[in-house]
């Protein structure tokens, strides 16, 4: 932007700066409403559980394992947004007086682009990576025996990279060519200013398509799930005639005393551990899918319907998806605390 430009916003801005200097109390008393004051604490929250959960990735040895490698980048996903979100939306919302360069502008919106389709498509990805885990065991674990923490690295890698690609790069493009107006030098836009083909597009592919996918195939998972548990005990051969249940011994007659196939003995070990492994795998995908469907959902039908000029609502929406966003970057960290044994043992030993 050449000079003349700046001087005539700047004295657009000088001439309004004493009618918004005047009101800039009241304006913000105004804004510590009940939602600003929720999406705060969440933000706070979020950046301290998320960054919990990357140091015991980091210190803990028995944490590092393949499927965590996908868990602590989504972690990092949510504390990127965090730091982006919270300062600069605040600085932008809160200082109407400040005049706000193009340079600003232009990066607060790649940044909340980039790491909101960043938070989706990692959600995606660990949903994925269950589908895989769930449905064809052997090959997943040959495909992460060797190398175990790298090749999942290199996939989220390939994610981020796919992402700035396909949504931030192209929207810096378009937002530079776009002249910086004087309404954006008072408060930049928080929204998409790009021409309407390319959010159409990249709003049904970064963010619509990966949590339909996501949601489409939990009853196939639900079904797979009880498939296996279901069917592979009736495989299981005749019992031992000594069997210890819980705290009680069952113990057949003296007469009775046949040999012991120790086969037999060590399979319902083997098919239990199974069975608890899968029921893990899906009780962390169970719980990944109820945080799309309650919280990301919701946001993101909002924002397609806004992007397709089908939705009549007005800022008091846009603060509430912000605030689902919020609590969905609070929510990760607790239930993956909560579903994934080894971030689990990693907590207890930390703080026992």
């Amino acid at each position: 932007m050449n000079l003349s430009a700046n001087y005539s916003i700047l004295s657009t801005l000088n001439n309004t700066s004493a009618r918004a200097q005047g009101s800039l109390e009241s304006t913000l008393t105004s804004r510590w409403t009940s939602l600003v004051i929720v999406n705060i604490i969440a933000e706070i929250a979020a950046l301290f559980m998320n960054s919990f959960l990357v140091g015991l990735f980091i210190r803990d040895k028995n944490v590092q394992t393949a499927f965590n490698v996908y868990i602590t980048n989504l972690c990092v996903v949510n504390i990127g947004y965090v730091l982006q979100h919270f300062p600069i939306t605040l600085f932008n919302e809160w200082t109407p007086s400040v005049y706000k360069a193009k340079e600003f502008c232009v990066l607060q919106r790649t940044l909340s682009r980039t790491f909101g389709a960043l938070i989706v498509q990692s959600h995606f990805l660990i949903a994925m990576n269950r589908l895989w885990a769930i449905t064809s065991p052997v090959t997943y674990r040959n495909y992460h025996q060797l190398h175990s923490v790298l090749r999942p690295a290199l996939v989220c890698l390939i994610l981020w990279i796919w992402v700035i690609l396909v949504s931030g790069i192209p929207g810096i493009v378009f937002d530079v060519w776009r002249p910086h107006t004087v309404a954006e030098a008072i408060r930049c836009f928080p929204g998409s200013v790009n021409p309407l083909y390319w959010q159409r597009t990249t709003q049904l592919v970064v963010n619509d398509i990966p949590i339909l996918i996501t949601l489409l195939i939990y009853p196939y998972i639900c079904y797979r799930t009880w498939k296996d548990l279901k069917v592979r005990p009736a495989n299981v051969g005749p019992q031992p005639p000594t069997l210890r249940t819980g705290d009680e011994t069952t113990t057949a007659p003296a007469q009775a005393k046949r040999p012991v196939d120790h086969g037999q003995l060590a399979e319902p070990s083997q098919r239990q551990k199974r069975a608890a492994r899968i029921g893990q795998q899906f009780f962390t995908l169970s719980l990944l899918v109820l945080n799309v469907a309650v919280l990301q959902l919701p946001t993101q039908v909002f924002h397609t319907l806004l992007t397709f000029g089908l939705s009549s609502f007005g800022s008091p929406m846009v603060r509430v998806v912000t605030v689902l966003y919020s609590l969905t970057s609070v929510l990760d960290p607790i239930m993956f605390l909560v579903s994934i044994k080894t971030f689990r043992h990693a907590a207890r030993t930390y703080f026992c």
